[in-house]
């Protein structure tokens, strides 16, 4: 539980209970911070799916952002635990979901709404 402490001397906390609106903090004497407009929930970015690698060095996870044209995309994010690093793996406006590590932490699998390639002479599609 956080205490009134822990907020800044200048910032005011309101308490929820059931069915009382959402908790709000606001500046003592100052205005009250900016409403947000559904254009800036669209623009918001969620964190989420986070898999840890079997060694623990790593985990790999799913960034979410909405484009005005395509609606949501994810993409896999691959972050390090020991070290500050961070490396994309996919990118595109396509989804990628569900992370998960092969027992031996060297292969990251994943599902895609990309579409398959189209194959090639001869070979057929599986």
């Amino acid at each position: 539980m956080t205490s009134r402490s822990a907020l800044p001397a200048h910032w005011s906390c309101s308490s929820v209970s059931p069915g009382s609106r959402p908790l709000k903090a606001t500046r003592r004497g100052g205005p009250s911070p900016p409403q947000w407009t559904i254009d800036d929930v669209l623009r918001t970015e969620q964190a989420g799916q986070f898999q840890i690698s079997p060694d623990g060095k790593w985990a790999v996870w799913v960034k979410t952002t909405v484009d005005p044209d395509k609606g949501p995309v994810s993409n896999l994010f691959l972050s390090g635990l020991t070290e500050r690093r961070e490396i994309q793996l996919t990118r595109g406006s396509v989804t990628h979901s569900s992370p998960r590590w092969s027992p031996d932490g060297k292969v990251v699998s994943f599902l895609s709404t990309r579409p398959l390639p189209e194959p090639k002479d001869g070979a057929a599609r599986s």
